[in-house]
């Protein structure tokens, strides 16, 4: 089968230090609205699967943040944050249509606040 592309978000370009990307499902999506750990706008977290609908291994929970973070799950680069309300809601829409689609996507990670883990980089949405 051809593949096409559902869409994208490419928050950031890659940078040297981004993790090599892996591809997965998504399991659960959530959003947090702001606060002054995550960001004036909130973070969208992801629960990441190796199998469709929740099956496989689990493979993490994946954050993006917003401007201002502090917490140790989002991004230590300003590069790798939301900057709007509406940016969040275009990931959250986009991850509700994951799960329910069962897409498959790909994600990379980038180093987080106090070395934290799981900071979103970039997210690509693919379907079969």
């Amino acid at each position: 089968m051809k593949k096409q592309w559902v869409g994208s978000l490419a928050f950031a370009a890659l940078s040297l230090t981004s993790v090599v990307a892996s591809a997965n499902y998504v399991c659960m999506t959530s959003y947090q609205p702001g606060s002054g750990t995550t960001g004036s706008y909130g973070v969208a977290v992801a629960t990441l699967y190796s199998g469709a609908d929740c099956t496989g291994s689990f493979i993490g929970y994946y954050y993006y943040c917003s401007t201002g973070a502090t917490s140790a799950s989002c991004a230590a680069s300003s590069t790798y944050w939301a900057t709007s309300d509406d940016e969040l809601a275009f990931l959250g829409a986009s991850l509700v249509e994951a799960v329910a689609r069962n897409i498959y996507v790909s994600q990379s990670t980038t180093p987080c606040i106090g070395g934290g883990s799981g900071c979103l980089a970039w997210l690509y949405y693919q379907g079969l």
